[in-house]
């Protein structure tokens, strides 16, 4: 629908869209996880852990890992088709200028290595935290390869976002470069 794109994806149309996401995500998966399956700290396997029923394990399994699992691969997909696709149309937009670009940009490798990186993190991650416990009994060894596993994800993605984006590493470093610059000064001046 793209003529109705504007009016379907206004601003007003798409605050309400994320609160209606929100209320109703928010209330099924705060009901589940707080009525029926919770998440608790285990004393005996030193894991945080859903209640130990075959329907929360049934939860825990098909609702989190089969279901996260999908969803890493098909945005590493979707990322994929999206480089190779945008590679494709500035290839044909440079050989009708007859220009021979054919070397991929270092923005598109970098932004390869992101979503590959980040993908095999999250999915190393979500096999720690539900195979770990099949394959040792040491409550250790389970409860850092659990806890922490959930915790080393995210600080692993933000440090490959910053390893790889040099605009936010000079954004964070204060580093102004002209663009930002510019955009500064006209929203100074627009604003006296």
């Amino acid at each position: 629908m793209p003529l109705k794109y504007s009016s379907v994806f206004s601003i007003k149309n798409t605050c309400w869209m994320i609160c209606a996401i929100w209320i109703l995500l928010g209330s099924s998966n705060g009901f589940m996880f707080l009525y029926v399956c919770q998440i608790k700290y285990d004393d005996k396997r030193r894991a945080v852990a859903f209640t130990a029923t075959e329907f929360c394990g049934n939860v825990a399994w098909y609702g989190d890992f089969v279901k996260n699992s999908i969803v890493v691969c098909i945005f590493m997909i979707i990322d994929i088709i999206t480089v190779i696709k945008v590679r494709k149309v500035r290839l044909f937009a440079a050989n009708n200028r007859n220009k021979n670009n054919e070397s991929i940009s270092e923005r598109e490798k970098r932004f390869l290595k992101q979503t590959i990186s980040q993908g095999t993190i999250f999915m190393v991650e979500l096999i720690t935290w539900f195979s770990i416990a099949k394959i040792t009994s040491n409550q250790v060894i389970i409860f850092l390869l659990s806890g922490y596993a959930f915790i080393a994800v995210h600080v692993l993605d933000g440090i490959i976002v910053l390893m790889l984006n040099p605009e936010i590493r000079s954004f964070l470093r204060c580093t102004k470069n002209q663009s930002m610059v510019n955009l500064v000064n006209i929203s100074v001046v627009k604003a006296v």
